[in-house]
């Protein structure tokens, strides 16, 4: 017989049932729900299996025989788990439909979750995209929500309305892990297996863990309503489930947690024909898989130390504090395992790192326990914590543009989260509700909307988190979450001196800036930066700046405006800056925003997609390179082209924006000395920085828009330049139509005064403008699959529509010199 894992407690009601590992034993039911009950608020308990923990119960009703969540806006995730039910190897089934194909964006996101512990889980996702597609993944989430793809299928038949389809997902085995998932028609056979993959990276998960359903809507769409029916999960393995117990048994421990995942993180699917380009990245290692030498001099740190030890392994100090004054210069300060609430500012040449396999966090957080019931609300008293609102760069500037009137509290860097769950500020007592905090700053006291009794509260009390003003430091292997910087902080880490290296940091919920890059020199490499307020990454002023392997997904939490600073990352008078191999998504502003006076930048081989603004954003600035991305699903355009000079754009793939290439010219120039933006190291006039658009060269990319009314468009709002003038050049490209007449447009043309010439199909563009010889147009064909994947259509044109690649971009795209691709290479 299979005996229970150590540690295990059942709860009262509940028979521990150690499970034979037999394929007698295939079939265990442990949980089951027919959503046959009436609801308002919530699921209430299943028929087997204990009640739902949810995150956002009011999204959560029950009626006319199936469960019912509602998302009433785009970018709204939520969850409903069953704590009680524990499976290490298990098959879970649930019948799902939808009221509507989702419109426009990235679509709705169906997700089963197995062996769910905290935030870590195997997930199968079953996506649904505008055209009615569906789309197959399997994942791993780990302890920060970040998923490692293990597999993508597309199906084959389309969804539709109120259609009811069975999704099941299979998690077997430890070593390696074995995961299956299917979907197929209510009232057909199941089909094989659609989805296979096999877990044997060191991160598998090999523990019995909770069953959860998930459903989210991306940012750059509308909300949803999805339908919930016939839930049954199966074991075969070690299990607990509800029932007849005639011993009580003691009270289970509190469930762990529902941590919103990065709905905004989605799956990618492997290149179908290596070799090809690794496009994207999957950020920094999960916390304690990181594992760097330790010198013989360095100085340790633990949790559980003392700032009068010696610093040694087996003495280690308290505080990094301590650790910097007895750190000799270039020495080297190790962090034991654990959860660190500090603030410290390195200001003599150091290496900070973890101890190699152990997980660190500087968490700006701290336990708020002791409320009183008062009135509607629960109230704390003697919490003194309070931060600067400006909601600009500059302290007590109120006029920056920054808020968006619906999101007023959004420069207030007050966090509060319940059981995970982040909550929302309020600017009155009298506006708390459920979800809600309010800080009576001149009492001390903070309010809560939702009942905090039996739960985990936690509450930032702690502005930044890391100033690094010693040049020469290297910051790796630890993560920094929950701090409340304000706007004129900068960041909750900020790099204020050159040549600092900054590597494998999880950067996650702080209230605006994730990481702020201030000086020349410095290299970012494998940065996850999560959910933080305002912006992921910031630089300005940061010469030779290099970027790699960087996840910067859902930030823009608080909803400031996308202008003049939101999104995944924004650099500003800078020169020399380079990305390479980032994911962007789901932020609520611009994806990658190069802004005043930026002077060789680029951004190569990476997925930009689903983020609310635009994909990548070139503004005033000069010299630029834009090759081998995936931009697609983002909710303004695909790329935007504004007053910049000399830019190359080599096989993008761009699709489904709004506009996918906008270029567009307005009546900024870069020698007014009125117009805000320039670089005030450089000379002025700056003779590298004219702000007006051209020479744009657009070579070997795919294009297709959402919503956009053209393909290629160029204008001119300063009515001065045609196209021809700005030195537009565009061949060897792919243009998708969705039919003759949709976009209105395919090329939109400056003539300079007066309105652009229009060209509803490419023929007409070729003949009139002498543009695009080669390139080709696809009228209802598919140029691309819903992540990105070029078509057949597209790659069986390549010899005689594409041009090949000069070494300066095959370089940059890991490709031989004179290859020929259409569209970013991951094919």
């Amino acid at each position: 017989m299979v005996s229970l894992v150590a540690g295990t407690t059942a709860a009262a009601g509940m028979t521990l049932m150690p499970v034979a590992a037999s394929a007698a034993d295939d079939g265990l039911l442990v949980a089951q729900d027919r959503f046959d009950a009436s609801t308002s608020s919530g699921w209430g308990a299943a028929t087997l299996g204990g009640s739902y923990v949810h995150t956002g119960s009011d999204s959560y009703s029950q009626g006319g025989g199936y469960g019912t969540v509602t998302l009433t806006e785009g970018g709204q995730q939520r969850e409903a788990m069953l704590p009680e039910v524990k499976t290490l190897d298990g098959v879970a089934r649930i019948d799902i439909a939808m009221d509507e194909i989702p419109s426009e964006g990235g679509g709705v996101y169906h997700s089963v979750h197995l062996r769910q512990v905290g935030s870590t889980s195997y997930r199968a996702t079953l996506r649904v995209t505008p055209d009615g597609r569906g789309h197959l993944y399997l994942a791993r989430v780990d302890a920060e929500g970040t998923l490692h793809d293990l597999g993508y299928h597309a199906l084959t038949e389309p969804v539709r309305p109120h259609g009811w389809l069975t999704m099941e997902f299979s998690a077997t085995g430890t070593s390696p892990v074995s995961l299956k998932t299917r979907v197929f028609d209510r009232q057909a056979q199941p089909p094989a297996w659609q989805l296979e993959s096999t877990d044997s990276s060191s991160a598998r998960l090999g523990r019995p863990g909770a069953v959860s359903l998930q459903t989210y809507a991306s940012s750059s769409g509308p909300g949803t309503t999805a339908f919930y029916d016939s839930l049954d999960v199966r074991s075969a393995g070690l299990a607990e489930r509800p029932g007849p117990s005639p011993v009580p048994l003691p009270p289970p421990p509190a469930p762990a947690p529902i941590v919103p995942g990065p709905g905004p993180v989605e799956p990618t699917p492997p290149p179908a024909d290596p070799p090809s380009a690794d496009l994207g990245s999957t950020g920094a290692l999960p916390l304690g898989q990181a594992s760097y030498p330790i010198p013989s001099n360095a100085v340790f740190v633990s949790p559980q130390g003392s700032d009068s030890a010696t610093g040694s392994q087996s003495q280690p100090l308290r505080t990094v504090e301590a650790a910097l004054q007895r750190a000799a210069t270039g020495g080297t300060i190790v962090l034991r395992g654990g959860s660190y609430h500090q603030r410290f500012s390195i200001n003599d040449r150091v290496t900070i790192q973890n101890f190699p396999g152990e997980a660190v966090w500087f968490d700006g957080s701290t336990a708020v326990q002791g409320y009183t019931r008062d009135a509607q609300t629960w109230r704390h008293d003697g919490w003194s914590a309070s931060f600067d609102n400006s909601p600009s760069y500059t302290p007590g500037d109120r006029s920056g543009g920054f808020l968006n009137p619906d999101y007023p509290m959004a420069a207030h860097p007050d966090q509060v989260w319940i059981d995970g769950v982040a909550q929302r500020q309020v600017s009155s007592k009298g506006a708390v509700s459920a979800g809600t905090f309010y800080v009576d700053y001149a009492s001390d006291r903070l309010y809560l909307g939702s009942d905090p009794t039996g739960k985990s509260v936690r509450a930032s009390a702690i502005g930044r988190a890391i100033e690094v003003r010693a040049p020469g430091s290297v910051l790796r292997g630890f993560g920094v979450r929950r701090f409340a910087p304000s706007v004129p902080d900068m960041g909750a880490v900020t790099v204020e001196r050159p040549d600092v290296t900054v590597e494998n940091l999880h950067l996650v919920d702080n209230s605006t800036t994730g990481v702020s890059l201030l000086a020349q020199d410095i290299t970012a490499r494998q940065l996850t930066v999560l959910r933080n307020g305002l912006l992921g990454i910031h630089g300005n002023h940061s010469d030779r700046l290099v970027m790699e392997h960087i996840v910067s997904s859902g930030n823009n939490v608080e909803r400031f405006n996308q202008a003049p600073v939101s999104g995944g990352i924004k650099i500003t008078r800078a020169r020399d800056v380079s990305l390479d191999r980032a994911t962007l998504t789901d932020n609520a502003g611009p994806g990658f925003w190069l802004d005043e006076s930026v002077f060789d930048g680029s951004i190569t081989n990476s997925l930009v997609h689903d983020n609310a603004g635009h994909g990548i954003s070139l503004e005033i600035s000069a010299t630029m390179m834009v090759a081998g991305n995936v931009i697609r699903d983002n909710g303004r355009f695909g790329v935007k082209v504004n007053n910049t000079s000399d830019v190359a754009l080599w096989n993008n793939t761009v699709v489904r924006n709004d506009r996918p290439l906008n270029i567009v010219q307005d009546d900024r120039r870069g020698d007014d000395p009125g117009t805000p933006g320039h670089d005030p190291r450089r000379p002025f006039p700056d003779p590298t920085m004219p702000w007006v658009n051209g020479p744009v060269t657009i070579r070997n990319n795919v294009l297709s828009a959402a919503s956009g009314n053209c393909l290629l468009c160029v204008e001119d709002y300063s009515g001065e330049y045609s196209a021809e003038q700005l030195g537009v050049s565009a061949n060897n490209n792919v243009y998708q139509r969705t039919s003759s007449s949709a976009p209105q447009f395919t090329v939109i043309w400056s003539r300079g005064a007066g309105n652009p010439s229009v060209f509803a199909d490419l023929q007409a563009f070729k003949a009139a403008s002498g543009q695009e010889a080669r390139s080709l147009q696809l009228v209802g064909t598919a140029a691309a699959d819903a992540d990105g994947r070029t078509t057949s259509a597209v790659r069986q044109v390549t010899d005689t529509v594409s041009v090949a690649l000069p070494a300066s971009i095959a370089q940059r795209l890991g490709l031989d010199a004179g290859a020929r691709v259409l569209g970013a290479p991951l094919d």
